[in-house]
């Protein structure tokens, strides 16, 4: 498998990832990205709080929309694929009643 065709499987392998996490998690980030966006101070931007909010809500977004992405950004791709592979751990081991093994 050649540099490019990793790359280009990025944003599906990161939003399979997402799609199994509670949609709470994304309720929770969209409700801190506004009030980021509102009240600017301590909490920087709240717009990339916003759009992990969404992700995590509507994960067939980066399905559909990450390809261009994924290929110009390959290293934040790689990155928040494992960071969501880690929260999925520790919230597994935290919430096991949820079923969230990755």
């Amino acid at each position: 498998m050649s540099r490019i065709e990793k790359r280009a499987g990025l944003h599906q392998e990161l939003a399979h990832q997402v799609e199994g996490l509670p949609r709470d998690i994304g309720a929770i980030l969209i409700g801190l990205g506004a009030v980021g966006v509102a009240i600017p101070g301590p909490i920087p931007s709240g717009t990339p709080i916003l759009v992990m909010g969404l992700i995590a809500t509507f994960p067939q977004l980066i399905a559909r929309m990450g390809g261009p992405f994924a290929r110009r950004f390959p290293k934040l791709f790689r990155f928040l694929v494992d960071f969501i592979a880690r929260l999925r751990i520790d919230l597994a081991r935290r919430y096991p009643e949820y079923g969230l093994a990755a």
